[in-house]
């Protein structure tokens, strides 16, 4: 199994995490319960569903 990565969550719209040199990814599953900027770590997954291969951070976790 792939280690976790860590970042700071980032609400919105379409709610981020950006990690510590500067990347953002996208959320998948719920993340309501999280404050702007909190510590969190998850797994990145790859999403080949679309035109492009993108990354998405995955199972969020306060750190």
């Amino acid at each position: 199994m792939r280690p976790r990565e860590y970042g700071n969550f980032i609400s919105g719209i379409e709610p981020k995490v950006i990690l510590d040199y500067g990347e953002r990814l996208k959320v998948a599953g719920p993340c309501e319960w999280f404050d702007e900027g909190a510590r969190v770590s998850f797994w990145v997954v790859t999403d080949l569903t679309g035109p492009q291969v993108r990354k998405i951070a995955h199972s969020l976790e306060l750190a």
